[in-house]
């Protein structure tokens, strides 16, 4: 009978894994393509990060590869993508309007309003002045002693 640390109870799982998740495609091809993560003495964890990709690729090919390759280059990347949900419509709508809420506190209006307007685009990639955006018309900077 294998014991937690057999390596025949991590392959199960993570044939079972493979087949609920890639249907069509041979199991035994899925599992070498992932078995590219943990040949080299770096690649850590390889249970662990071989599931985690499974995970998120969704069943999808082209994601498994990519996820490979990410892991190769960094695990913990794919560890923090597979375990950290992504947050709901409701979780989200409110971080959102949390960030909003701080931008105006800071002066920030057009930012915040630019950010509830269009969710999707980081408001301070086309941003002017900041000074034209402040309550008090100031930048908050000390003055440039111009004496130096």
């Amino acid at each position: 009978m294998p014991t937690l640390d057999s390596p025949i109870l991590p392959l199960k799982e993570l044939l079972n894994e493979v087949i609920s998740l890639f249907p069509k495609e041979d199991p035994a091809t899925v599992l070498e393509l992932l078995d590219y993560y943990g040949k080299e003495p770096y690649e850590r964890e390889r249970h662990r990060v071989q599931k985690a990709i499974l995970k998120i690729s969704g069943g999808d090919a082209d994601k498994l590869l990519e996820f490979i390759i990410a892991a190769k280059r960094d695990y913990r990347d794919v560890l923090m993508w597979a375990e950290n949900a992504s947050p709901s419509p409701a979780e989200a709508a409110a971080m959102l309007h949390s960030v909003a809420s701080m931008l105006q506190r800071s002066g920030y209006d057009s930012e915040a309003d630019a950010l509830l307007r269009n969710p999707g685009i980081n408001p301070g990639a086309s941003r002017q002045d900041p000074a034209s955006s402040r309550i008090d018309g100031t930048t908050g900077n000390r003055p440039i002693d111009e004496t130096r």
